[in-house]
C-alpha cells in the first residue's frame, strides 16, 4: 500500500495540506506569460515550418516548469 519509508499522515498534516493546496493551485502571471510566450513561439514555427520552433515552443511551455 505504501512504498517503503512513508507513513499515514495524521489529520492535523491532512488539514494542513488541504489548505495549503487551493492557493498552490490556482495559475499566476508566470503561468500565463509562459503560455503566451510558448504559443506566440509555436504560431511562428508552423508558420515557418520550423521543427526548431515547435520545439522551443514545447521547452518553454508550462507544463515543463515545477511551479
Amino acid at each position: 500500500m505504501f512504498w517503503k519509508g512513508a507513513r499515514p499522515l495524521t489529520a492535523q498534516e491532512r488539514e494542513e495540506i488541504i489548505i495549503e493546496l487551493p492557493p498552490l493551485s490556482s495559475p499566476g502571471f508566470d503561468f500565463f506569460l509562459l503560455v503566451v510566450l510558448s504559443t506566440s513561439i509555436a504560431t511562428l514555427g508552423l508558420l515557418t515550418n520550423s521543427p526548431a520552433g515547435i520545439s522551443g515552443a514545447m521547452l518553454v511551455a508550462p507544463l515543463m516548469h515545477p511551479f
